[in-house]
């Protein structure tokens, strides 16, 4: 086999060519939405500040299909800060905010000052909706959909483009100490913990909490639960590593060419969460053989049947059903004994 990381270079090379450029077209038609949406924002009473952020694989450098889904942070300011709150785990595994007692107004909260996270979803909700039907685009038709944590916009264009916004609302944590369960930043990979060292001091986003848990049935006081994310954290550190990026990249390539999202529930966070957790041990290796690594630690992680949270202690990210796990393996051992042609040959 030629080099490895020779052909990989030719695997990016035409993705940059053939499917970049149509992302960053679709990422201007966004932006141009996008701005639209947060002036009608602003200009409504909504009586909430908000600070959009760029998330998601066209953002990340990490696109390898032109359909791909744009994610814009909406971070919740003043007085929905992290600074005014004190985080409480809850035995689900999710996590409640309690306003500080010293401050003299609480918003959209029980009688001790516990944030109802319902309420604040459906009030942002109803603002971002709002915007979304005041703004009008020619030559597309646009459709809303309400999600867990984000309200969907789907734009179809005459032309035949199709774009995907998801708008998700979230509280913004800068330290990374003021959380329960957090895992200790001496047992992070060194190049994690010196980057997260850096977001501290620069008190920098580091960690949201999302206004909607998944499955409440069971959890009585559900509407007061948070979920706790780490979505833009991977972003900015993934940036900030370009050889683990593209190891990344090159698994959701071939994630996609072979159909795991529809066939075992793939989802792109699996890979960029094993490229965080062993980002010591990747930055050795080359592009091709840390994409292998990954794919291996990837195994690991179905054998055992879930995949954990890693940056929250006793969390499970995700789950895998018994037949699906062993189904996923064989792709993942079917996709190790091949060489990167194989992935080339398929664009």
């Amino acid at each position: 086999m030629s080099d490895p990381d020779s052909i990989v270079r030719s695997i990016f090379g035409k993705l940059n060519r053939e499917v970049v450029p149509k992302v960053k077209r679709n990422a201007q038609k966004m932006e141009e939405y996008k701005e639209k949406v947060r002036e009608a924002i602003e200009k409504s009473d909504s009586g909430y500040s908000v600070q959009f952020v760029h998330c998601g694989s066209a953002f990340e450098g990490l696109a390898v299909k032109e359909e791909t889904d744009f994610d814009i942070v909406m971070m919740l300011r003043n007085p929905f800060e992290s600074s005014n709150f004190t985080p409480r785990r809850h035995p689900g595994g999710f996590f409640t905010l309690e306003w500080k007692s010293h401050l003299p107004v609480k918003f959209v909260c029980d009688s001790k000052g516990v944030v109802n996270a319902s309420q604040l979803r459906r009030d942002l909700f109803t603002r971002i909706v709002n915007a979304i039907d005041a703004v009008k685009v020619p030559g597309a038709k646009i459709s809303r959909k309400e999600q867990l944590v984000a309200v969907t916009v789907e734009m179809k264009y005459d032309s035949g483009e199709e774009i995907s916004i998801d708008f998700v609302p979230l509280i913004v944590f800068r330290s990374w100490g003021q959380c329960p369960d957090l895992r200790p930043l001496n047992e992070l990979p060194r190049c994690l913990r010196a980057y997260i060292d850096t977001l501290n001091k620069n008190k920098s986003p580091i960690m949201f909490f999302s206004l909607a848990v998944p499955n409440p049935e069971g959890n009585a006081n559900y509407n007061q639960l948070f979920s706790a994310s780490f979505g833009l954290l991977e972003k900015n550190f993934l940036n900030s590593e370009v050889k683990l990026r593209d190891m990344v990249r090159l698994v959701k390539l071939k994630a996609h060419q072979q159909d795991w999202k529809r066939l075992y529930k793939f989802q792109s966070f699996f890979a960029k969460r094993i490229a965080v957790k062993h980002c010591d041990e990747l930055k050795t290796k080359g592009v091709w053989d840390g994409y292998r690594a990954i794919l291996n630690y990837l195994d690991q992680e179905v054998e055992k049947g879930f995949i954990e949270d890693y940056f929250i202690k006793n969390q499970v990210a995700y789950t895998w059903k018994p037949q699906r796990a062993v189904e996923f393996r064989e792709a993942i051992a079917r996709a190790l004994r091949e060489d990167p042609s194989n992935i080339l040959s398929k664009m």
